[in-house]
């Protein structure tokens, strides 16, 4: 999911509480956790939150066209959300408009989406207002101007209005210059503990894409972001999809410079960006390769530890499971009599007590089961994760992400397990059988 997708996430749920927060005090509250429940308050920023807000609605509704199936799913699971618990007749018809458009690609139109329509209508005409009053105000300023009849104080404001726009000319050229130099591709980071990290990046106007090598695991990172207003907004994914970091740069500065920090702002570092050639990139890269050289070059467990050892369920009494054993062979119920999975547990590099779950192969399958594409299924990007709780030793945590198909390059069954209601992140206990 994309920063645009997001943000248009963030409208449409703007519109949706809009019409219930005079009668339902806990609008505001049901809103945030929607969003915190399908999308994640580590996604979600809070210039994400600004801009959704700020965006115009019919931008918004003309965005829903370019949503990703997944996005998509995750939007109507929002909407469905606030519609059981806002109970608001004019948020349930913008909820079936909204739904309507998500899922059958129509254009808004006047007759299919009355409600909508007529909310982007009256937006239109207080901007022609707002469009109005300035054109008033302008007007009124230049008769000012004529009838004033001070020469010195006329000449004083031209000297003064030739000197900003020269300012201005002088800075656009600035930044142009920055701008033409961006477009190089290779370029280093240097952290504040010292690491140089080389760093490929496409950069189209104020859209950039790419990828940072890791020193950690020798492993390209993606990342993408904006420019705006001389900051660049870098997002940096981890293998599980999710957002790890953020960088954050001052492109305007003679050098470039800011920090990287977790999503939630902590963990703070310094970063600066040097320019530099593909020659001194690959330098770096091999550098990096060689000094993990002696390291492990699979992060794949011979055996699994202790800890999470045993079976796993939502609750003690009732079916669904993850069977943990000694070997690195975890057993999982996804669908109750229908599928059957094995997986391999790798570590997670950041967090000592999580386990990346990948798929090895199916153990049992119903009929339905046997429909999904088992073939095309990734087993280089994990299906779920685990993460063991040293305060609560008979608990752990279970995060489901789906399989991955090779030939889609999408998500499936992401919706989660059946027997955890469908969620995607919970809580497990152990049990003893």
């Amino acid at each position: 999911m994309n920063s645009k997708e997001i943000q248009t996430i963030v409208k449409g749920v703007h519109i949706l509480m809009t019409p219930a927060i005079t009668s339902n005090s806990d609008t505001l509250n049901i809103a945030r956790n929607s969003l915190s429940k399908f999308i994640g308050e580590d996604i979600i920023t809070e210039e994400d939150i600004k801009i959704g807000t700020k965006m115009k609605n019919s931008t918004a509704i003309n965005n829903l066209s370019e949503f990703s199936p997944s996005s998509k799913e995750i939007f109507i699971s929002i909407i469905n959300s606030l519609e059981s618990e806002l109970h608001n007749n004019k948020s349930s018809n913008y909820s079936l408009e909204l739904k309507e458009i998500l899922n059958s690609k129509n254009k808004l139109n006047k007759a299919a989406h009355p409600n909508l329509h007529l909310l982007i209508k009256t937006e239109k005409v207080f901007d022609r207002l707002i469009y109005l009053v300035i054109i008033i105000i302008a007007l009124a300023i230049i008769v000012a101007i004529l009838l004033s009849n001070v020469s010195c104080q006329q000449s004083s404001e031209s000297q003064t209005k030739e000197e900003e726009l020269r300012k201005k000319d002088l800075a656009l050229t600035d930044n142009e210059s920055n701008k033409k130099e961006l477009q190089r591709k290779h370029y280093k980071f240097e952290t504040g503990n010292g690491s140089e990290l080389p760093v490929y990046l496409d950069i189209d106007n104020n859209k950039v894409e790419g990828y940072i090598l890791s020193n950690i695991t020798s492993q390209n990172v993606k990342v993408n972001g904006t420019i705006y207003d001389n900051i660049l907004k870098l997002l940096e994914y981890e293998e599980d999809g999710k957002v790890g970091g953020i960088y954050t740069l001052d492109i305007n500065s003679k050098h470039v410079q800011g920090k990287w920090s977790k999503p939630n702002g902590k963990n703070e570092t310094l970063i600066q960006w040097f320019e530099t050639d593909s020659v001194e990139y690959n330098k770096l890269a091999q550098n990096i390769i060689l000094k993990n050289k002696n390291k492990k070059t699979s992060s794949t467990l011979q055996q699994v530890s202790s800890n999470f050892w045993g079976f796993w369920r939502v609750n003690c009494s009732r079916p669904g499971y993850i069977k943990i054993g000694k070997a690195n062979n975890i057993e999982m119920e996804v669908n109750s009599n229908q599928i059957y999975i094995n997986t391999i547990a790798k570590f997670s590099e950041k967090e000592p007590n999580r386990l990346l779950l990948y798929l090895k192969n199916t153990s049992d399958l119903g009929v339905g089961g046997s429909n999904l594409p088992w073939a095309n299924f990734s087993k280089e990007k994990p299906i779920a994760s685990i993460e063991y709780l040293p305060s609560k030793k008979d608990e752990m945590n279970f995060s489901w992400y789906g399989f991955y198909n090779t030939k889609t390059l999408q998500h499936e069954w992401e919706r989660g397990l059946d027997w955890s209601n469908l969620d995607k992140n919970f809580r497990l206990i152990k049990c003893n059988n």
